[in-house]
């Protein structure tokens, strides 16, 4: 076979790697590797979504005979960017944090997780675009409706992800019904406020800026020491597989 696919040119090392690694053929399985690429490739792309966003920040022209109220007067006006960045990055830090414990667990990556993690960090290289609209335009209601509707599919996208994830076996282990629960209320009440928040910025967008914060604070508060339990064990689990 490998005498056979050698005669075929420069094409054949390319053509055996896909047939010695299950990428032809029916009834094959996906390769799969260690998830650390993926890990060091989403933290570069992370970074350069924070490094976008403060750029979006620009200083007030003020002249050097400007008195101290129009200083002030001045630095009030990128106020609302200055905020909608501190929405922002702290969302895109719970994200890193929850991504980072999530592949805690995680013994095998396949090629579906890449791009699993390639589509939630598509929709996240939109939060930049996103915050610098909300901070230019947040008394419209179009401004929250985009902020929502990216941080919905920022969501959903991980969501999906998760599920890629156990549906395959690349976590050694299982959700416990503590875990099932506390993931399902916790994701459930976040998707309906952003779905909320997208629909109450034509009543009132500060309306919609309060769920944002409310979904923040509610990946901030502290697990229950169930769900922690069930957390360290299959980090454990992972650990064991992994060595």
């Amino acid at each position: 076979m490998r005498d056979m696919v050698a005669g075929l040119g420069p094409f054949g090392s390319s053509i055996e790697n896909r047939v010695f690694f299950g990428m032809i053929g029916k009834g094959t399985e996906r390769p799969k590797g260690k998830p650390d690429r993926l890990l060091a490739f989403s933290d570069g792309v992370l970074a350069i979504i924070i490094t976008l966003m403060i750029l979006e920040i620009h200083l007030p022209e003020v002249s050097h005979q400007a008195t101290s109220q129009e200083v002030y007067t001045a630095f009030l006006k990128t106020l609302p960017h200055l905020l909608a960045y501190v929405l922002s990055f702290t969302n895109l830090a719970i994200f890193w944090i929850n991504h980072h414990t999530l592949f805690r667990i995680v013994v095998e990556a396949d090629t579906g997780l890449l791009w699993h993690n390639c589509h939630v960090l598509f929709w996240a290289s939109l939060v930049p675009l996103a915050t610098a609209f909300l901070g230019e335009h947040y008394l419209l209601p179009e401004a929250t409706m985009l902020y929502g509707a990216v941080q919905l599919m920022v969501l959903l996208a991980g969501m999906a992800m998760v599920a890629h994830l156990f549906s395959h076996k690349l976590v050694h282990g299982a959700l416990s019904p503590a875990m099932r629960r506390y993931y399902t209320r916790l994701n459930g009440s976040s998707v309906a406020l952003s779905i909320a928040a997208m629909l109450l910025g034509y009543i009132a967008t500060w309306i919609s800026i309060v769920c944002f914060v409310v979904i923040i604070v509610l990946y901030c508060v502290p697990k229950p020491v169930e769900v922690l339990r069930d957390e360290e064990r299959l980090i454990a689990d992972a650990k064991e597989v992994g060595q």
